[in-house]
């Protein structure tokens, strides 16, 4: 099927954005900006007490479930496949907005790879390049079925480093494998926060060292950014008012 348009006339776009930095650099409440937002946290991880008070519904996966066995992981990535149903189900009713609001954070994914790696590796407790393979086709997955959805998108993760002989061979988000790049190259903005010696928290998107920052939509300042002012600085240049 072809679909014809006018570039003049493009209605509002839904954002993909991934927010990624050291910790406590205000990412979750970056995130939090964006309108009618809804959480899915991590087990362990406490981001919700950055937005303690906040009037927005959440769920918290990777929970170990009562029978799970001692040395076996906690089956998170049925977790998340279980939010994406969720999700397709209050679609498909017309309760998207009225259940999960317009905008879905996806919270410490860095924590979610390491989750979905430890479930993954089981029993071996190694990655094979099979098993590499098998979580490059989940994430792509979950990204297939998330950009079809109309709501705004928003994941946040720490940042990450590899140093080989002195040289940096990567930096940036906290995912491993070859979604490494492909995963966060697929967001239309990837923003870097900071801390700045004022002790304000803002967000980049332009190169911050060696971390890569940068947005595909134009108006979007390149920063910084207060990081509760975020949606603010995006919302015009996506069509918003």
């Amino acid at each position: 099927m072809i679909e014809q348009g006018n570039l003049a006339s493009m209605p509002p776009s839904w954002a993909r954005v991934w927010l990624y930095g050291p910790p406590r650099t205000g990412k979750t409440i970056a995130a939090a900006c964006f309108p009618g937002p809804y959480f899915v946290f991590l087990a362990n991880e406490d981001s919700e007490e950055s937005l303690r008070g906040m009037d927005a519904k959440f769920s918290r996966i990777g929970v170990a479930p009562p029978n799970l066995r001692q040395g076996d992981p906690v089956p998170v990535r049925k977790d998340m496949e279980d939010v994406i149903n969720a999700l397709l189900a209050a679609r498909a009713t017309g309760q998207l907005y009225a259940e999960f609001g317009h905008t879905l954070v996806v919270d410490s994914f860095g924590h979610y790879n390491d989750m979905a790696i430890a479930e993954i590796a089981h029993p071996a407790g190694e990655m094979s390049q099979q098993k590499w393979g098998a979580l490059r086709a989940h994430f792509l997955h979950l990204r297939d079925v998330l950009w079809r959805l109309p709501m705004h998108v928003v994941f946040t993760s720490f940042a990450q480093s590899k140093v080989v002989g002195g040289t940096v061979v990567y930096a940036g988000p906290h995912v491993s494998g070859s979604a490494a790049e492909l995963l966060p190259g697929s967001f239309g903005a990837i923003g870097f926060c900071e801390t700045e010696p004022d002790g304000r928290r803002v967000v980049y998107f332009k190169q911050r060292g060696a971390f890569p920052a940068g947005s595909r939509y134009q108006g979007v300042p390149q920063g910084p950014i207060p990081n509760h002012e975020l949606w603010a600085c995006m919302a015009p240049a996506l069509g918003h008012r």
